[in-house]
């Protein structure tokens, strides 16, 4: 798996002028840069460009112009007109990203993969395969501590709607500013919120699921 700093990435994003990357923070590049691309195998061994510079330098302008953005803990999703997705995982203990792209399955399987998500979205994926057992008690029952942050931006970057709750005892709290619990219950449906920001990810889901009983 490839992964890139700051640094690298606004190196190679530079190839198609792009000065700014919603939710990375600009780092300007040293003379070590091109000799890291280098040992990554984005740059050729004389440090020019080549098939692998093409593909990360494309995939980051695709994300530079994406329609909205989507953050589900460490990742960030550049969304496209076509539902396809160019995804940003921050590996906190490299303090790197590794990018690639996929599409609004991609982001739901991601979140899925959160216990508080994957609770909430039981009962949505019964009405859509109704012999199917909710398993939400089930879930919650795993959870201990859990906590989820996800927010939703515009083209322009803004942010049009957040939510950061945690779980404990199988009861919602708010999260402060640090993401810590605060003392405020809240009553939520958190796949609802998801859905109502991006309503093309039910619909994404209802086709796969009527391709897979055909």
């Amino acid at each position: 798996m490839i992964t890139l700093n700051e640094e690298e990435i606004y190196y190679l994003a530079e190839y198609r002028g792009i000065e700014e990357l919603f939710g990375i923070q600009y780092k300007e590049y040293t003379p070590i840069v091109m000799s890291a691309l280098v040992s990554k195998d984005i740059l050729s061994s004389k440090g020019k460009v080549h098939q692998n510079t093409v593909y990360y330098v494309e995939t980051l302008k695709k994300y530079s112009e994406s329609k909205e953005y989507f953050i589900i803990q460490e990742y960030l999703f550049g969304i496209q007109e076509d539902n396809l997705c160019v995804i940003f995982k921050y590996h906190e203990d490299i303090e790197e990203f590794s990018i690639y792209v996929g599409d609004l399955l991609e982001l739901v399987r991601i979140g899925l993969q959160h216990p508080i998500l994957a609770a909430s979205a039981q009962k949505y994926y019964q009405e859509m395969v109704p012999d199917e057992e909710i398993l939400e008690d089930n879930i919650l029952n795993l959870i201990r501590t859990s906590v989820l942050h996800m927010q939703h931006f515009n083209a322009l970057g803004n942010c049009i709607n957040s939510i950061s709750i945690g779980c404990k005892r199988r009861k919602y709290y708010q999260l402060d500013e640090e993401l810590e619990f605060t003392d405020q219950e809240v009553d939520i449906d958190v796949f609802k919120w998801l859905l109502e920001c991006l309503p093309k990810v039910k619909e994404c889901c209802q086709k796969v699921l009527e391709n897979s009983n055909e």
